[in-house]
């Protein structure tokens, strides 16, 4: 999606999705459209006949390239944790310290998406992620839908997440727990900054979210026996 992401382009697994919309302007404009719908009134209440509506064509041609509201979310989550996953790829690339990569990674974690030129789908899929993240992995058709691949890129940034704690803590026993506990924390205590203030002493900007997320770090002494 050359004017969403510039020249970087992400690619979600082809189950997704059933036609690329990045490889068309049609398809950029549902993306877009998707995003400011569902981060408007969430997916309970978006419909694909809303977006065809929203977008300017038709409800047959929205099902061109996704099948059902579902799979349109799940494109989206991926985006956004392919995204992140540049980012933290790119912010510690350089970095011979390993506690100051957890370090540039919570800050990616506590702030809006950075750098995209799309600034206002940016926001949409921000807002998206944190009311609806946690929640697409959390339901029963989880495990059917992670052996299609529907979850790569939250795995993928996971794993990345937790090779950095590996090298910050190499005897820490969950490194892989800890990763995926500690991204949902991130998403779950921004939403309740948002809508459920009396759940966080957070304050409203990104510093107080980083100094807890960096209180949960693990020592590097920390080694847990079972």
């Amino acid at each position: 999606m050359e004017y969403l992401f510039r020249h970087l382009r992400l690619e979600p697994d082809a189950a997704l999705y059933i036609k690329d919309p990045q490889r068309s302007e049609t398809g950029q404009a549902l993306l877009r459209c998707g995003a400011r719908l569902m981060a408007a009134g969430g997916i309970e209440t978006f419909t694909l006949k809303k977006l065809s509506i929203e977008a300017g064509c038709t409800e047959a041609t929205v099902y061109r390239y996704f099948g059902n509201k579902h799979q349109l979310l799940m494109y989206m989550m991926n985006l956004y944790w392919g995204w992140l996953l540049y980012h933290a790829k790119l912010e510690t690339a350089n970095l011979d310290n390993p506690r100051m990569k957890l370090q540039r990674i919570i800050r990616l974690l506590s702030g809006p998406l950075p750098s995209m030129p799309d600034e206002e789908f940016a926001r949409d899929l921000f807002a998206l992620v944190l009311s609806e993240g946690v929640k697409t992995h959390l339901n029963y058709a989880t495990g059917s839908e992670w052996k299609q691949g529907l979850f790569e890129g939250y795995e993928r940034f996971a794993a990345h997440v937790e090779a950095c704690l590996r090298e910050y803590a190499p005897d820490y026993a969950y490194p892989m727990a800890w990763s995926a506990t500690f991204i949902d924390a991130a998403m779950q205590q921004q939403f309740f900054l948002r809508h459920l203030p009396h759940f966080t002493e957070l304050a409203a900007g990104c510093s107080p979210l980083e100094n807890f997320l960096m209180s949960l770090i693990p020592t590097q002494e920390t080694k847990v026996h079972g």
